[in-house]
Parts: C-alpha cells; sequence; structure tokens
C-alpha cells in the first residue's frame, strides 16, 4: 500500500504525479476538504501496457556485405510473428530515400538509387524494428 500527502494549489485540476509503482501496488488516499469532512478509497493498479517506451527487440537484422560497392545488398531478418516487415533506408540526417515491403526474411535491396556514403536501414515489424549503419561505396 501506497501512502502519502499531497496539496493541490488548484481544485479545477487535482493532478498528482506517483512514480516508481509496480504492477498490483495498492494505492490508497485521502481527500479531504477545507471543511474537515474526508471521504477514502483505494484502487489497485494493474499494468497492461506501458507506453512511451521502446519495445526491446531484436529482429536479427544482417546487412551484407557491408559496406557494398554493388548495386544491391543483401538483408536477412528474424521474426517469430512476422513474415512480412517494412525496410526503411534513411540518411544519417533521418531523411528518408527509400521504402520496400519485405515478404520474406532474406531479401535484396535495390541501392542504385544512393549515391555513396553511409546510411541506416530500419526493419520494422510488429513485434519491433531494428536499425543498421552500412556503406555504400
Amino acid at each position: 500500500v501506497i501512502t502519502g500527502a499531497a496539496t493541490f494549489a488548484d481544485v479545477n485540476d487535482p493532478t498528482a504525479t506517483v512514480t516508481g509503482l509496480a504492477d498490483s501496488t495498492i494505492l490508497q488516499w485521502t481527500v479531504t476538504s477545507s471543511a474537515g469532512c474526508s471521504v477514502a478509497d483505494r484502487v489497485k493498479l494493474v499494468v497492461s501496457e506501458v507506453t512511451g517506451l521502446p519495445v526491446a527487440t531484436t529482429l536479427d537484422l544482417k546487412v551484407f556485405p557491408n559496406p557494398s560497392a554493388g548495386q544491391s545488398v543483401s538483408i536477412t531478418w528474424h521474426s517469430e510473428m512476422d513474415s512480412q516487415a517494412t525496410a526503411t533506408i534513411l540518411t544519417l540526417n533521418g531523411t528518408v530515400v527509400q521504402q520496400q515491403t519485405l515478404w520474406s526474411q532474406r531479401e535484396q535491396l535495390d541501392l542504385s538509387q544512393l549515391g555513396t556514403g553511409m546510411y541506416l536501414i530500419r526493419v520494422h515489424t510488429s513485434e519491433g524494428a531494428q536499425t543498421l549503419r552500412f556503406i555504400k561505396r
């Protein structure tokens, strides 16, 4: 059970932030008016999804050859759930220069439209995403 005290300056916006709570924590509060009347309640917090945090998923993404002197690279990735993914090639400043749907877990990506330099390739599935750097010579 978490207990504590908070005073709200604006009764129209009685919000407070409580951090460090674990799943199944019981949060208990008592609200007391300026006239001394109070009401208490408690709730059990059940965390079903955490938002705003990246999912630590690896797709075991591989790009080869790297560096590439040719017009294409091979990519492989692994996913337990997906046989389809999206590959995005970006410049180092984040500009998307190419996007392609991947229909299998081993594909060739055409690099013929890219100039020489370093790029990022990001493969995204419903399980997560992984980004690697590669060089086109």
